[in-house]
């Protein structure tokens, strides 16, 4: 039913193209507030940072010690992951990987995955230059660096961490 509705509003001839635009936009925000989520299924996260904080409190006891492996999330091979901060710079990036990459974000952390020197999965979360934001995913990039290098083998310590009313995740890497 509701895809008939779409169908016959983007198919209105002789409308007001604003009006038009308007009774569209109402039609998918009715479809997105209904019991049938926009995204293909609403318990996938979205980014990579929302899919290791659905695995740590899928899996770990909050009351004991977490160990979390990065390959644990990945559905792909890899055998290097470089971890950069926000305030890598695109040559900066590019000179330490040797090799160009298009669709570079400013001001983004980023996750790249690399097998026998290729890149094979780039992971580039949002984030807020001023202060952390919820569930952000935190590695153990040292404060006079940009970015952390771990092997496909590294193991991390998790920290839930409540600060600013918010939480996110502290991953001290154990090798």
């Amino acid at each position: 039913m509701s895809f008939t509705i779409i169908l016959r509003v983007v198919h209105m001839r002789g409308w007001n193209r604003t009006l038009k635009r308007f009774y569209q936009s109402v039609v998918i925000l009715s479809l997105c507030a209904s019991p049938i989520s926009c995204r293909d299924h609403p318990s996938t996260p979205d980014t990579f940072d929302q899919k290791i904080v659905h695995f740590i409190n899928t899996h770990c006891n909050s009351e004991t010690a977490c160990l979390f492996r990065l390959k644990d999330v990945t559905n792909f091979q890899w055998d290097k992951m470089y971890a950069f901060t926000y305030a890598a710079q695109q040559s900066e990036v590019e000179n330490i990987l040797g090799r160009k990459l298009p669709g570079f974000a400013e001001f983004q952390r980023k996750l790249i995955f690399l097998k026998n020197g290729d890149v094979v999965f780039i992971a580039q979360q949002k984030t807020d230059i001023e202060k952390l934001v919820p569930d952000e995913v935190v590695f153990d990039i040292p404060e006079t660096a940009n970015y952390k290098v771990y092997s496909a083998d590294a193991s991390f310590r998790v920290a839930k961490i409540e600060a600013s009313e918010l939480f996110y995740y502290k991953l001290n890497s154990l090798r």
